[in-house]
């Protein structure tokens, strides 16, 4: 784990980072059951047309492997699909994340003790405009796994006909081949790409609530602050 934070921090300058989450959506069709929580409000809208999903979210290291992956109901927004994440994670919850370790995304998500994300209000200052493109360094890696997962795997570039029940593990399955895929070293060839509408999470969406916690709005100042400067006290005069 520290080793995973060293990394994140040579990338990022931010400390303490041991993974960057992100979401994906895989189209399926119509359940039978509990139809409501699988319409995808942001697919339908952009296709003008019921779309249904499951929810893919996950945690990735600096070497583009899954650390961590929980499926969900697509109707749900990132913040509440973190918040069920976070409900059956207590250990990690409690004795690592929030302990000096933390976790990356996007502004969809909520800032918190252990999950750090980029200022979405207007009119940023240099400190938070420069603090946002090193959030925006640590979750490449993550966007960057999602798009070879997606172009590996076939079966999550259109609209599944799986069953509910059996997505889990046939989503399970993926990432763990994607993971032996990058461990070994097998080049990713970028045409699998091309022509891939990737159903990855909006990074335009910002939170209902962005900042619940003051605590953890001062806490992502402080970070903030401290990387500037250090920045310049060490005379880079930027971020790297």
């Amino acid at each position: 784990m520290a080793t995973n934070a060293a990394k994140f921090e040579a990338l990022s300058g931010i400390p303490g980072i041991i993974g960057a989450v992100y979401t994906t959506h895989v189209a399926i069709i119509a359940p039978k059951h509990h139809v409501i929580n699988y319409l995808n409000p942001r697919a339908t809208a952009r296709k003008s047309k019921t779309c249904y999903s499951i929810t893919l979210q996950a945690s990735v290291d600096t070497d583009g492997t899954f650390t961590d992956v929980y499926v969900c109901p697509g109707a749900m927004t990132d913040a509440q699909t973190l918040l069920l994440w976070s409900m059956n994670k207590p250990k990690l919850i409690g004795e690592t994340l929030g302990q000096g370790m933390r976790l990356v995304g996007g502004a969809g998500y909520p800032l918190t003790d252990w999950m750090l994300v980029p200022y979405s209000h207007q009119n940023l200052t240099l400190t938070q405009h420069e603090f946002n493109k090193r959030v925006a360094n640590a979750r490449a890696v993550a966007v960057s796994a999602f798009q070879r997962l997606q172009g590996r795997w076939a079966c999550l570039q259109r609209r599944t006909e799986v069953k509910v029940d059996d997505l889990s593990i046939m989503l399970g399955a993926c990432c763990a081949l994607h993971n032996i895929c990058e461990r070994s070293g097998e080049p990713f060839d970028l045409q699998l790409l091309q022509g891939l509408e990737l159903e990855l999470d909006d990074d335009n969406m910002v939170a209902n609530d962005p900042v619940p916690s003051p605590a953890a709005g001062q806490m992502r100042d402080t970070i903030a602050h401290n990387m500037l400067h250090h920045a310049t006290v060490a005379g880079a005069g930027s971020f790297y």
